[in-house]
């Protein structure tokens, strides 16, 4: 028992796979720490237990050496590579880095580091948290596990994760290609606390990916490229998890209902985008968020200032089989809200309404 109390364990496995589809917006999500949250707030959210994460301590990660760090692979038509890298020692400045990108959050209080190596594969409940490179299933890249434990009738809460990195994404990483450092960065984020984003059709106009507003698709949901970029739904969500300190106080929120037809729109995202502040005076993008079973939402996190909010169902089932399960609205034309909402530092903006229509088949929901 590491909190001298007893514990209920267990472990959710979260990652990503190639069969990927591209789209322009995406909200953040967290793991509940009650079982009945599909869709917890910030305040809902799991954590890490303090005994192994405490605010301002260091969480070390270690390199799993019973894996293919240096191993000849064979990829799924039969063709063996060389392994991804030639020395393990030539990963490590990688690793870092991957986790380098997380840590220079100015808004965030995550603090890790690279420790040393260990003859373990990533995966158990052994105290470690590990990163390897492993044969996965056809079409995954990689997966994060999360081990949580609780006591009875409390939250859940985080005691370790483990990462796997399929082959393919080690030779990335060690090539310098965008993709193996994004899944990896992706992984990372699970580790803190972040389930998938969702991923939307392409919102007309001012949500519109050609426009350049929102660029590449964040890491936490699904893109045709996982950038080695994190946007401001990896940042605003990981920060609402590990805030440094005075953050919270710095920031506002917004919350509101969707509705489709006039009935609630049942866990669809929700975008927003911040007027004034792009790059030249234009909106630049913010975090989103899912409505609950009741069409209601809250977007946290928000610096001060008008914003624009837009809605839609989500198309990428696979990774929200959860909300899949409970029917969510998956026929609503994308909808945006021209009347600015303000939002005001250490303040929550309430009533924000967002009225959709039907306006696409819901079959194209993967499940």
């Amino acid at each position: 028992m590491r909190v001298g109390r007893p514990l209920r364990r267990g472990f959710g496995i979260a990652g990503a796979v190639l069969a990927l589809t591209a789209g322009a917006a995406s909200a953040y999500r967290f793991y509940g720490a009650s079982d009945d949250l599909l869709v917890p707030t910030a305040e809902e959210a799991q954590r890490w237990h303090e005994t192994e994460w405490a605010p301002g301590r260091f969480l070390t990660w270690t390199m799993a050496l019973d894996s293919g760090w240096t191993d000849e692979w064979t990829d799924t038509d039969g063709e063996t590579h060389p392994g991804p890298f030639a020395r393990i020692a030539d990963a490590r400045p990688l690793l870092t880095e991957a986790l380098s990108v997380w840590a220079r959050l100015e808004s965030a209080d995550i603090r890790w580091r690279l420790g040393g190596t260990a003859l373990t594969r990533p995966g158990p409940d052994d105290g470690r948290n590990t990163i390897g490179v492993v044969l996965t299933p056809p079409g995954v890249l990689g997966w994060a596990a999360v081990w949580s434990g609780r006591a009875p009738g409390e939250d859940w809460e985080i005691f370790e994760c483990d990462i796997a990195l399929a082959p393919v994404v080690a030779t990335a990483l060690a090539e310098g290609n965008p993709n193996g450092a994004g899944t990896l960065l992706h992984e990372l984020g699970h580790c803190l606390g972040l389930d998938h984003a969702p991923e939307n059709a392409v919102w007309p106009g001012f949500f519109d990916r050609d426009s350049g507003v929102f660029g590449e698709s964040p890491k936490m949901s699904y893109g045709w490229v996982l950038t080695d970029l994190l946007l401001p739904d990896d940042i605003v969500g990981a920060s609402l998890l590990r805030p440094a300190a005075d953050w919270p106080e710095s920031v506002g929120s917004i919350s509101g209902r969707v509705t489709l037809d006039g009935a609630p729109a049942r866990f669809v995202a929700v975008r927003s985008a911040r007027l004034g502040a792009g790059s030249e005076g234009d909106a630049a993008p913010g975090p989103g968020a899912f409505t609950d079973a009741r069409g209601r939402f809250t977007i946290e996190g928000l610096a001060p200032g008008e914003y624009l909010l837009g809605a839609g169902s989500f198309t990428t089932g696979f990774a929200h089989l959860d909300l899949v399960e409970e029917n969510p609205s998956a026929d609503a034309a994308e909808g945006l809200s021209l009347e600015p909402v303000t939002v005001q530092a250490g303040e929550r903006t309430t009533g924000a309404v967002l009225a959709l229509s039907p306006g696409r088949e819901g079959s194209d929901l993967v499940r």
